[in-house]
């Protein structure tokens, strides 16, 4: 019997959408790599080096025009997460895209309702919620191990990328700290109803220059009244450091 494989392409082939070409090209079974949007210079440059792991088209609505193209990975950068989240529902193909969703609520909405209205397939890349120590934190918060759910604290601490990259990332709390956002949830299993951030510039001045940060640290309240703080830093420079614990009324839980 054939196994059946779904033919995928992938919007962006930067930093992460590299490594999920790779994926798709050797380890993930059921699926296989088609082709990639990339823009003009880039496509050029991949195709000189010879480092074209597929077929490439220069823009999106190309790559989405492609029978042979049944669902999209999102990997361009992040402030055309929504455009391209809609063009790929509207084309009516199946969506995994990498966070965050867009970079203004009123943007996110709009991808949203697009994904809605066309019933595609779609997830986003939050994929702290199938490490094995936050899965197992979950199911014990969720049993009731801890109790009632009365404090949060998450920290992602990661080395600082090209500033390039950064221009477009969304920032250091959309960016990194969106992680934590959504472990957040994920783990007290409440919505987060008030919010305080405050950020510095410690590593690289040139974040200024776009209002950005490499240090923040985010106070959360939660719907129940618990509260939480989220610790971001893109300095580690004695490794990727990621962690989150959850305090309640009978005890503590504890990801790393």
């Amino acid at each position: 019997m054939v196994e059946q494989s779904i033919g995928f392409g992938i919007i962006g082939l930067g930093r992460i959408g590299a490594f999920h070409a790779e994926s798709l090209r050797s380890r993930i079974g059921g699926a296989h790599l088609v082709a990639a949007a990339v823009d003009p210079e880039h496509r050029a440059r991949l195709l000189a080096t010879g480092n074209a792991p597929c077929d490439l088209e220069e823009t999106a609505e190309a790559l989405l025009r492609r029978a042979d193209v049944e669902a999209v990975v999102v990997a361009s950068p992040a402030i055309v997460h929504d455009a391209h989240i809609v063009l790929a529902a509207q084309a009516g193909k199946p969506i995994f895209s990498e966070k965050p969703l867009a970079d203004t609520v009123t943007k996110a909405e709009a991808a949203a309702e697009a994904v809605r209205v066309s019933a595609v397939p779609f997830q986003i890349g939050f994929q702290r919620r199938y490490d094995r120590s936050y899965a197992r934190a979950h199911e014990l918060i969720e049993s009731g191990a801890i109790g009632d759910v009365e404090m949060f604290r998450g920290m992602s601490c990661d080395r600082l990328g090209p500033i390039e990259f950064l221009k477009t990332s969304g920032g250091l709390f959309m960016d990194l700290a969106s992680h934590d956002f959504d472990a957040a949830r994920f783990l007290t299993g409440q919505e987060v109803v008030d919010v305080l951030a405050i950020g510095a510039v410690l590593v690289e001045p040139e974040l200024s220059s776009f209002d950005d940060v490499d240090y923040g640290i985010v106070l959360l309240r939660f719907a129940n009244g618990a509260l939480g703080v989220v610790q971001e830093a893109w300095r580690a420079p004695y490794g990727y450091d990621i962690r989150a614990e959850v305090h309640g009324s009978k005890g503590k839980v504890v990801a790393e």
